[in-house]
């Protein structure tokens, strides 16, 4: 069994991926990944609607406006989803250690 204060360097989400092996970690642990996955994607999208923005302002300013602003709600739509992310995996290693420390599965 591995225990998470042992380890001596800094960890992703994907490290993880053998530790959950009980249900309720496990859902934690694929939520958490989707929720990361999704936060990625609006980053990504985000990024290419302000530079398209940016590029249309030039010829049409409205639509740059409305792209800065889209850029802006996907930018917040990212932090949601791996705040998200963040929690289901504080969870998930919460679990974890409790399965560990008290021998308990659920």
């Amino acid at each position: 069994m591995k225990v998470f204060y042992e380890r001596k360097h800094a960890f992703n989400i994907w490290d993880l991926k053998n530790d959950f092996t009980s249900g309720i970690t496990k859902s934690f642990y694929k939520k958490a990944k989707e929720d990361r996955f999704l936060g990625g994607v609006f980053t990504v999208t985000a990024v290419g609607a302000l530079v398209t923005s940016i590029v249309v302002k030039k010829n049409n300013r409205t639509l740059g406006n409305v792209l800065t602003g889209f850029a802006i709600g996907l930018n917040l739509g990212s932090l949601h989803f791996r705040n998200k992310s963040a929690q289901q995996l504080d969870q998930a290693i919460w679990y974890r250690n409790k399965e560990i420390l008290f021998g308990v599965n659920e």
